[in-house]
């Protein structure tokens, strides 16, 4: 912890103490131009639970190969936002398009068959149904898949393998499948 006067310090100093080591502030990158816009949000309204305004006028492109954060103190139309793209609430006005395609007030299925995840906030309160087991949650999203299901019934088996597998790739950390 330190107490420094701004016209004393530079920024190399200032990065140091937030960290605890030197900080590169130079990194070599080849440049890459971006791709075609993947996700393109254009003068967006979307209103919270009370009817209030929380998202206003939002505009922004996501080209292939971006990363966008979207940060602010909570309660300030994040969430709102974020819900709106994956079809979890209603847009006001605006349009929202994927590839090309738009996808204002569509479907979350809709959306999540357009190739886009979506992780919440509160991932145990919205993200996981609690009741089901690890097995059954891993396959939500594609349980009308025909893999894994037939005309009336679940193929149990092939959805124990497809959940043995996810659990294997992405290390969940489970006593079992069953456990919910």
């Amino acid at each position: 912890m330190a107490t420094v006067r701004a016209h004393e310090t530079t920024k190399t100093a200032l990065a140091r103490m937030m960290v605890g080591r030197e900080v590169l502030f130079h990194i070599s990158k080849p440049a890459i131009a971006p791709g075609p816009p993947i996700l393109e949000v254009q003068d967006l309204v979307v209103r919270d639970e009370k009817g209030v305004e929380a998202v206003r006028g939002v505009s922004f492109a996501v080209h292939q190969g971006e990363i966008l954060g979207i940060a602010g103190v909570s309660g300030n139309g994040q969430k709102e936002l974020v819900e709106a793209i994956t079809g979890l609430r209603r847009v006001s006005r605006g349009s929202i398009r994927l590839r090309g395609k738009n996808m204002t007030n569509a479907s979350p299925r809709r959306i999540i068959d357009q190739g886009v995840g979506y992780i919440p906030e509160d991932r145990l309160g919205e993200g996981v149904a609690t009741a089901l087991s690890v097995r059954e949650n891993l396959v939500l999203k594609h349980y009308r898949d025909p893999a894994f299901s037939g005309r009336f019934l679940l193929r149990h088996r092939r959805i124990q393998e497809f959940a043995r597998r996810l659990v294997t790739t992405f290390d969940i950390r489970t006593p079992s499948l069953t456990t919910p």
